[in-house]
């Protein structure tokens, strides 16, 4: 019997503690442009005698449910509400030009820390009157087709100059700025003949009424002329004979053996004088022998 009291003043008790909220939010407009700032207001309405301890957190998000794309984000912070209290939370942002026109979903996450309930509210407001993106190339290029792309050009060669978009029927206002610093206004496409040794410098912007303006600087260089790189002729350079070789056989006729003409040259000299040599030493040995046999007698 007393554990049941007990069991239902603890649940008495703890029902009181955990409150319910409400949760309101709301804009300042319906509809955004460029540079424009949207208020959300979150309004908290605590009932009397009891507490709310959360946490919210709120962001913003694009209408495509295929390809939803988180704008604005405001990270979870913990709220306190007093008993019988209303409290105002307001999140503040800029339309900036990275948002397009088109339908927006700001959503509210209310959690509560003691039971982890959670709230989520949403409201959806327009952005209009956003200027799409436009953007821009430029190119130098050495043929009026612009075939052959180019950034280097040699004196006295003509240079041809042109753009690029990701837009049709755009407007380019273009300046061309040579190596002495004199400035021209010119109409791309554009060609001339490059006289000045040094460095252009192209300056180019596109308008057209519905897109954000789009300007673009490319740099070009004008050497006085190309590196030529020698050219060697291998037929002219004199080439030195191998020495001559000689085939001769081993004593068994069957192993081929090369020798170079000195060094049979060289051999043969050598032939030569050890014959000689041994003609003087058999003529000193008779000599001798003969001496020897006339004393005898």
């Amino acid at each position: 019997m007393n554990n049941n009291f007990l069991f239902l003043v603890l649940f008495i008790f703890c029902f009181s503690i955990v409150s319910s909220v409400e949760m309101e939010i709301s804009l300042d407009k319906e509809s955004y442009t460029t540079g424009d700032e949207v208020v959300l207001t979150v309004l908290l309405t605590q009932e009397a005698g009891s507490e709310y301890f959360g946490s919210i957190s709120a962001n913003v998000l694009n209408g495509d449910e295929l390809n939803r794309n988180n704008y604005f984000e405001y990270f979870e912070e913990n709220v306190r509400v007093d008993s019988g209290e209303v409290k105002e939370i307001t999140y503040l942002f800029v339309v900036s030009g990275s948002i397009s026109t088109g339908k927006y979903d700001a959503n509210v996450v209310l959690r509560d820390l003691i039971t982890n309930e959670v709230l989520q509210g949403k409201v959806n407001f327009d952005v209009v009157g956003v200027k799409k993106t436009l953007s821009i190339d430029l190119d130098g290029c050495g043929d009026v087709d612009c075939n052959n792309k180019r950034k280097v050009f040699t004196k006295g060669e003509r240079a041809f100059l042109d753009y690029s978009s990701n837009v049709e029927g755009v407007e380019v206002v273009a300046t061309l700025k040579n190596p002495l610093g004199s400035v021209q206004a010119i109409t791309l496409p554009y060609n001339f003949v490059a006289l000045d040794v040094g460095t252009y410098e192209l300056l180019a912007v596109a308008v057209k009424d519905g897109y954000k303006d789009a300007s673009l600087v490319r740099q070009f260089s004008v050497i006085e002329k190309t590196a030529e790189i020698a050219k060697i002729d291998f037929n002219d350079i004199p080439v030195s004979e191998p020495p001559t070789k000689k085939v001769a056989r081993d004593s068994g006729g069957s192993v081929p053996i090369i020798l170079d003409e000195d060094v049979v040259q060289n051999e043969g000299s050598f032939d030569v004088g050890w014959i000689i040599v041994l003609i003087v030493f058999f003529l000193i040995v008779i000599f001798i022998i003969v001496f020897w046999l006339r004393r005898k007698r």
